[in-house]
């Protein structure tokens, strides 16, 4: 697994918003962090096959 890719308290922060009677599991971090590296790597792919060298929103 890479780097940790989010932060932990955010992830909380956020679901509090939505109800705050909800718990947050131990995996949900390492589960969206994988999530989000797979994201920047299709990303990063897009990006190579535009000819760009830089990630942009789109490209997500």
């Amino acid at each position: 697994m890479p780097e940790m890719l989010v932060v932990k308290n955010k992830i909380k922060e956020v679901v509090s918003t939505i109800d705050k009677t909800f718990n947050i599991g131990s995996d949900v971090a390492d589960a969206l962090s994988a999530k989000v590296d797979a994201l920047i790597r299709e990303g990063v792919k897009r990006a190579q096959g535009n000819a760009r060298r830089t990630l942009m929103g789109k490209d997500i």
